[in-house]
């Protein structure tokens, strides 16, 4: 969605909204927290090293193992690849 309007205005109204949103209920959120810990258990981001191409799991992982002990900041254009942002 689109805001138009003054930044420091426009942010202490939406600060100002969140803080007057309800707290989150716990229990209610259990389901689905358990949801996560069944596909984090099947390791869906596992993956087959290629030799013909470079697999976007394995670029991801490198480029983590790269930059993880600086202080980085990874941007991507818009597209499908934006899935393995992690």
């Amino acid at each position: 969605i689109g805001i138009l309007g003054d930044v420091g205005r426009v942010l202490e109204d939406l600060v100002r909204l969140w803080r007057a949103t309800a707290k989150t209920d716990k229990k209610a959120l259990y389901p689905w927290w358990e949801q996560i810990a069944k596909w984090r258990a099947r390791d869906s981001l596992a993956y087959k090293m290629n030799s013909d191409v470079i697999m976007p799991q394995y670029a991801i992982q490198r480029l983590y193992a790269l930059t993880k002990d600086m202080d980085t900041y990874i941007t991507t254009e818009v597209g499908q690849h934006q899935m393995w942002a992690m």
